[in-house]
């Protein structure tokens, strides 16, 4: 169970597009040659709100900057920092990770995870 009460999600304030863009610069200068490769596999050339019910909802969306497979890397507003959800379909998350990550340790744990045939 999450910390955050789904019935009472916390008001906040959406990153405005141009500081997102701050991060992934300052996180991209962080960033190894292979966390940089992983990156420029699977980073959107855009990035793209969308929707993610309850939590999203106050700000009409959360950024998401990359996709691969059925999973996409979101800016969480609430905690400040990088999430990972699956997706459903193109433009929803289907689920709110409270977790708080930098990019650049969003991108480690993902070459860390064991890779199935």
């Amino acid at each position: 169970m999450h910390n955050l009460d789904a019935m009472n999600p916390p008001r906040w304030t959406p990153i405005s597009e141009n500081r997102l863009y701050e991060l992934l610069d300052e996180s991209c200068q962080l960033m190894t040659d292979e966390l940089r490769h992983l990156w420029q596999l699977i980073h959107l050339r855009h990035a793209e709100i969308w929707q993610q019910r309850p939590w999203a909802d106050e700000g009409c969306g959360f950024w998401v900057v990359a996709t691969f497979s059925r999973s996409c890397i979101y800016f969480n507003d609430l905690s400040q920092s990088f999430a990972l959800s699956q997706f459903d379909r193109w433009g929803n998350i289907m689920e709110f990770d409270p977790t708080s990550r930098s990019l650049t340790e969003l991108l480690t744990s993902l070459l860390a995870e064991p890779q199935t045939a």
